[in-house]
């Protein structure tokens, strides 16, 4: 009896090992850094001592951007876990056009834009349309003429070349956007989220390649097309207006849930 209540105290003494659970929260959206996590403790002997790697010493953190994240936990006999946890940032539909060409997308100031210059080659009807490649550079994509792009339309929102449930952004969503990108950020930073590749501009010939980007609006401006603008020698995007029969870049943005 004496050595099976012997065993009995040694297995009631025995501690599992620290365990951390980890709720995680992704971004809403590239520009929110609006992520969090919450850790849960088991095992081990309490109290815990909690430390993340920038020394917050609380079992949630939060406004944070997208990335890994170190937590050590220490119970109470100096026994120490270690843990990475990541944050995801947020789930981004891929967008695919009539030719099953797909092109990565991002939300931005809560709406969804495509990270990729739109390559297309036809129409929604199949049909081929006239488009200008600057060198043999997938990335860059296609430049095309406000007509082309608009696919004959003149409305402003118009789905012009974009696939099923996108469009070519108006004049307002364009300075949405640049607005949210650009807050204290300048140009030469918008590799991320926006994956800006300076595929020039087509007049006769091709031009700025490697400097500039230009993306057509929906929204006309008098006899000419209101733009967004980009170039590596400024510090912010601004809006133009472009002559409608000289061919730039196409980004679509995806429709608002009605």
């Amino acid at each position: 009896m004496a050595i099976a209540a012997l065993g009995l105290l040694v297995s009631s003494c025995h501690r599992q090992p620290i365990q951390i659970e980890a709720s995680v929260t992704p971004l809403s959206d590239y520009q929110s850094n609006d992520g969090s996590i919450a850790i849960s403790i088991t095992g081990g002997k309490a109290p815990y001592s909690i430390r993340w790697e920038d020394n917050q010493t609380t079992a949630e953190i939060s406004d944070l951007a997208a990335g890994r994240y170190i937590v050590a936990v220490t119970d109470a006999r100096g026994y120490l876990m270690l843990d990475t946890i990541e944050v995801d940032g947020p789930s981004c539909p891929v967008c695919i056009d009539n030719e099953g060409n797909s092109y990565k997308t991002t939300i931005i100031g809560g709406r969804t834009w495509m990270t990729e210059n739109l390559r297309a080659t036809t129409n929604s009807n199949g049909d081929n349309i006239k488009f200008y490649q600057n060198a043999d550079s997938v990335e860059l994509g296609f430049l095309y003429t406000w007509e082309v792009a608009m696919d004959g339309s003149a409305i402003e929102n118009a789905q012009g070349l974009c696939p099923d449930g996108w469009h070519i952004p108006s004049d307002k969503e364009w300075n949405e956007l640049a607005k949210n990108l650009t807050n204290d950020t300048e140009v030469e930073n918008l590799i991320n989220p926006f994956d800006l590749v300076y595929a020039g501009f087509y007049n006769g010939d091709f031009q700025n390649a490697g400097n500039s980007a230009s993306f057509w609006s929906s929204t006309k401006a008098h006899n000419n097309v209101w733009k967004m603008h980009f170039h590596k020698g400024l510090k912010k995007p601004f809006r133009y207006h472009e002559k409608p029969d000289n061919a730039i870049s196409v980004r679509c943005v995806k429709d608002e849930e009605s």
